[in-house]
């Protein structure tokens, strides 16, 4: 219990005084302090960078679009960016017998996991770690669910939070 009130005390001061977890480690450097405390938007893929097809594309080029970003998951979204399911790697496995006459529609997951902008590396990684996944996209909020980033698991463990 004294831990989390320790937690919620710190991160409370943080956010008052403006100090990102990016700042706390400048400051100490080699220390993992903070880490834990990085938000997902400051190391997310943004832009041209993700992996974002209309969910009406075609199953090849989506296809194409996953081998070329190579994060193993492309998002099907709708006109406003509402992300409507994911493809991954795992998905293309389990229908590969079946690829030629289904749609990406048929194949996606239609509830994936996801973050809000805001979240916590922390949170991120225990999300893809009990999910048993690699990625999770970020939302600008959880009700018009428009996909602004990406965060893959490197870039969690590369960052230091584990």
């Amino acid at each position: 219990m004294m831990l989390v009130l320790g937690d919620a005390i710190a991160i409370t001061l943080l956010r008052l005084k403006n100090i990102t977890a990016t700042d706390l480690h400048r400051r100490i450097p080699g220390a993992s302090h903070g880490l834990d405390l990085l938000a997902v938007d400051e190391f997310m893929h943004r832009g041209d960078a993700l992996p974002l097809a209309r969910a009406d594309a075609s199953l090849e080029a989506v296809l194409d679009l996953m081998n070329e970003k190579g994060f193993g998951v492309v998002g099907l979204v709708n006109d406003t960016k509402r992300l409507l399911g994911v493809i991954t790697d795992g998905d293309v496995r389990r229908n590969a017998t079946k690829l030629a006459s289904l749609r990406p529609e048929e194949i996606m997951t239609k509830r994936p996991r996801t973050l809000v902008s805001g979240a916590l590396a922390r949170d991120a990684l225990g999300t893809m770690s009990q999910s048993r996944i690699t990625s999770l996209f970020v939302l600008a909020d959880m009700i018009g669910g428009q996909v602004i980033g990406l965060v893959h698991i490197h870039d969690v463990l590369r960052h230091g939070v584990a």
